[in-house]
């Protein structure tokens, strides 16, 4: 088979053979039978075998070149014909003492590791070749494939055996080591344990294995039993030798942290491994404390310069604070505020400023050295908020803007409308509050403020309980201005009429806005009948002056379904003069109204 490959040609191939065969013909089959071919340079019939092409001892590099009817546009097809067996210097490798071979790094094509027991002195290595016209060595001497090798003999701690496989090519090599290790010559382990029986935290440290240990601080010595893997090895704890699996002599304690040295050295006598105890006395340099207030407040965590930071909120009415401090280690000591305190017991009260105060705990450890500093900011809730919500007695909506205050409004009033009351809802009750300079209360509807032109701005203040934040609002109140619309008796679309002329029934009270002007200025931008939201059984049409019908709705007015000048399917129609025809319910009684209305962008 033909593999495809990497190289310089159109395509390139790659293929492997027996060894044996000494020679390969290529066939190639034109796509185009009006093109030529050439293998290794000699001209080949398209469909029809080359001559013969010798073949090297161990890849071969064939050149197919197909040159195109135009006798200029060619492509080079390759094949790297492989003499399977050629270079394969590959070999599975056994022991005879049959211990396992593990796979390791080093020098070698392939390095293996393993373990015998120490009483082992020599062994013999059985390699048995992937390609059997390969040879190998073990050690430099020459062995038979699939059969065992010379003794070789151990060191006392490990040996490094050398297999080295020469393919049939006689080029080409792979080098097989492997490490043989005796059991217990280089074994330098051991588990440990205290006579306190206090658990050893595995840590970070110099040696081979690091442990940390607490015990209460009154022990002021200590004992390690060591317990040798290779009962052949021998231990050391602090320099004094110690049976495996007995107890050392007592170490003495200094006040807060000692380090103890146990080491192991193998049967070798070379190998070594040093482990370390870093004994702590209880309490020594324990600095940590729990925090709680009185008044009862919660305190979260936050960020700054302490070892812990908290951040809590109390009401503003609320002029002082006590701290209880409950220390882990009962002989450390705290200071709040500068001032000792007690664990477990609430401090003498803190005054508190206007907005923030900081509280300082500090608490020392037993040792004298070790500190831990916890910080609590106490916030007087609702000492800056100054903020409110707005409410118009004409019910109509306030929309945000642009202006020069914290927020601004607009809203818009009927043009008859001559005065405007605002009822603030202060989201801190404990803030006050001016509207145009005037002191008003939260919940209720300022005094009336008159509408002396088409456009009055309202200011409105807001002062926080803290007597120093503050935020303006600003209502630009505009009034709809008293406009006219032409249209004449014979052509009602040209005839002035009022904007708000209304056709009024004296018995149901419905009025209709015969202007309509959706363009977005906020002024009969949709049809307004007043009056009919009692009448919730109702519909209404509205046909073109060709008699076509435009727009239907019922429950008019009901969720904002009100007539803009756009049809029912969205699309808008032209200005000009529409004609309605609305029915509606009272009681059992169904009335109908009929009439025109104009609508102008």
């Amino acid at each position: 088979a033909l593999t495809v490959t990497t190289g310089t040609g159109y395509r390139n191939s790659v293929t492997s053979i027996n060894f044996s065969t000494t020679e390969v013909r290529v066939k190639p089959t034109l796509t185009d039978p009006n093109a030529t071919v050439t293998v290794n340079g000699n001209l080949v019939a398209s469909g029809e075998f080359s001559e013969p092409v010798t073949l090297s001892p161990d890849s071969t590099l064939i050149n197919v070149m197909v040159t195109a009817q135009d006798g200029v546009t060619t492509k080079l097809y390759t094949i790297n014909v492989k003499r399977e067996g050629a270079s394969v210097a590959t070999a599975s490798l056994a022991l005879d003492t049959k211990d396992a071979l593990t796979v390791t790094t080093g020098t070698g094509y392939r390095n293996f590791v393993t373990s015998i027991n120490f009483s082992t002195t020599e062994i013999r290595v059985k390699p048995t070749l992937t390609d059997p016209n390969a040879t190998v060595k073990v050690n430099g001497s020459l062995v038979a494939s699939g059969e065992f090798s010379e003794p070789v003999a151990l060191s006392p701690g490990s040996t490094l055996i050398n297999i080295l496989v020469t393919a049939q090519d006689g080029i080409t090599t792979k080098l097989y080591t492997i490490n043989v290790k005796r059991e217990g010559a280089s074994i330098a382990t051991a588990s440990l344990a205290l006579d306190t029986k206090a658990a050893l935290t595995v840590t970070t440290g110099t040696g081979y294995r690091n442990f940390v240990t607490s015990i209460n601080f009154s022990t002021t010595e200590i004992r390690v039993k060591p317990t040798l893997t290779d009962p052949n090895a021998t231990v050391t704890v602090n320099g004094s030798l110690v049976a495996s699996g007995e107890f050392s002599e007592p170490v003495t304690l200094n006040p807060d942290s000692t380090l103890i040295n146990v080491l192991v050295t193998a049967q070798d006598g070379v190998s070594t491994k040093l482990y370390t105890i870093n004994v702590k006395r209880e309490g020594a340099s324990i600095a940590t404390a729990s925090l709680a207030l009185d008044p009862k407040a919660t305190l979260t965590l936050t960020t700054g310069t302490g070892f812990r930071n908290y951040v809590t909120s109390i009401d503003f009415n609320t002029t002082s604070i006590s701290v209880k401090p409950t220390l882990t280690d009962p002989n450390a000591t705290v200071v709040i505020n500068g001032v000792a305190a007690t664990s477990g017991v609430f401090s003498t009260p803190i005054s508190l400023n206007v907005d923030s105060t900081m509280i300082s705990v500090v608490v020392t450890a037993q040792d004298g050295i070790t500190i831990k500093t916890y910080k609590i900011n106490v916030k007087r809730a609702g000492a800056n908020i100054s903020t409110a919500a707005f409410v118009m007695n004409t019910k109509t909506p306030l929309t945000i803007t642009t202006g020069t205050a914290y927020r601004n409004y607009i809203t818009t009033v009927a043009h008859d409308v001559n005065s405007v009351m605002v009822k603030p809802q202060l989201t801190d009750p404990n803030a006050s509050i001016k509207i145009n300079g005037v002191t008003a209360t939260s919940g209720v509807f300022s005094a009336p403020i008159n509408l002396n032109a088409d456009s009055v701005m309202i200011d409105i203040v807001v002062t926080a309980q803290d007597g120093i934040t503050t935020r303006t609002y600003g209502i630009n109140v505009k009034r709809k201005p008293n406009n006219t619309i032409m249209v004449n008796n014979a052509k009602p679309e040209n005839t002035l009429i009022d904007k708000d002329d209304r056709q009024a029934n004296a018995k149901t009270g419905v009025m209709i806005h015969q202007g309509l002007s959706p363009n977005g200025d906020g002024i009969n931008d949709n049809l307004i009948i007043e009056g009919l939201e009692q009448y919730s059984d109702n519909q209404i049409s509205i046909i073109n002056s060709k008699g076509m019908l435009v727009y239907k709705t019922a429950a008019y007015g009901s969720n904002g379904n009100v007539f803009d000048g756009h049809q029912n399917n969205g699309t808008m129609l032209v200005q000009g003069t529409y004609y309605y025809i609305l029915e509606y319910k009272k009681g059992k009684n169904k009335t109908r109204k009929t009439g025109y209305i104009i609508l102008k962008y």
